[in-house]
């Protein structure tokens, strides 16, 4: 049974909101009603959450945004994940029912927003990893790290604790002076970075500096203890200096036995200083102690891609 759930919405393009007035949506048995367009939810592809915004991926049909009203985009985000896994696993337990495979068919619900996660055809691994939330579980279903919190970052792709934050300007030109702003969810190494862009840009204008140091002091506070030194094994990651980024991730591990975000940072480190054995091993390590670790997984096959590619 699908509780149905109503909300108001409007589209975004190039950053912004459309059209004067928003749309009615709506959670029903059927599917998901966006004003007059129905999506079934074995359609839904992959959603995910930035402030109000949906952002959603569909079969047959180009990825698209809307601003969220009357609902949490984030409770709306679970409520369709929730639905469209469990109905995706469904289907998939049928088709290897159908070809005599059943046995194969596991699962596993989260406990941060109650998808179902699809494990068949996996064997049985330390972590289980959440693709809809973005959580790490242990292997009896408990939350290691919160998807909220703890991700890779939309723009340096590393692992680490991932924030809002708003970029703003302000300018002023004798009579005529304004302000632009936009919402950024980074990592606190590229939340430093933000700042000192900030910073120095209202640093002309003077009065742009406070929201650039409300920015620095959010990125300070309210950081897990044991993943303290996470920020610089990133920052040396990011250059390729594995010796010195390896001692940094070995210290971290020792609190988060072979977490496979971290093994997935230290493969990268030794990707992009050279030393693409080590980097595949650590992949490797962290597919055994995650074998459904999204992260890994894409970037064991972009690497498959560049080989073949190199080989043409």
């Amino acid at each position: 049974m699908i509780s149905e759930i109503s909300f108001k919405f409007r589209f975004v393009s190039k950053g912004q909101a459309t059209g004067l007035r928003s749309k009615m949506g709506m959670i029903t048995e059927t599917g998901l009603q966006l004003g007059e367009d129905l999506i079934e939810y074995t359609d839904i592809i992959e959603t995910i959450v930035r402030d109000k915004r949906l952002v959603m991926a569909t079969d047959g049909r180009e990825p698209f945004v809307i601003e969220v009203y009357g609902i949490k985009a984030r409770e709306l985000e679970k409520q369709i994940d929730r639905i469209s896994s469990a109905q995706l696993s469904q289907r998939k337990k049928a088709d290897l029912e159908l070809a005599g495979e059943g046995h194969k068919f596991r699962t596993a619900t989260c406990p941060e927003c109650h998808a179902t996660i699809d494990l068949s055809g996996y064997e049985k691994s330390n972590y289980i990893y959440c693709r809809f939330c973005e959580c790490l579980l242990d292997r009896d279903g408990q939350v290691v790290n919160s998807g909220d919190h703890y991700r890779v970052c939309d723009e340096c792709g590393m692992f680490d604790r991932v924030k809002g934050y708003t970029e703003f300007y302000f300018y002023f030109l004798l009579v005529v002076y304004g302000f632009s702003s936009k919402r950024r969810h980074v990592c606190d190494n590229c939340a430093h970075k933000l700042f000192l862009k900030t910073f120095f840009i209202n640093l002309i204008f003077i009065l742009g500096i406070i929201p650039s140091i409300v920015l620095k002091l959010k990125s300070l506070s309210g950081r897990a203890t044991n993943f303290e030194g996470l920020p610089k094994a990133n920052k040396l990651a990011s250059k390729g200096k594995f010796i010195e980024a390896d001692q940094q991730y070995t210290s971290i591990l020792q609190a988060h036995p072979e977490h496979p975000g971290l093994l997935y940072n230290q493969a990268k480190a030794h990707l992009v200083g050279g030393d693409a054995g080590q980097g595949v091993s650590l992949l490797e390590r962290s597919l055994k102690s995650c074998v459904n670790y999204l992260p890994s997984q894409q970037m064991v096959v972009a690497l498959s891609e560049a080989t073949e590619q190199k080989q043409l």
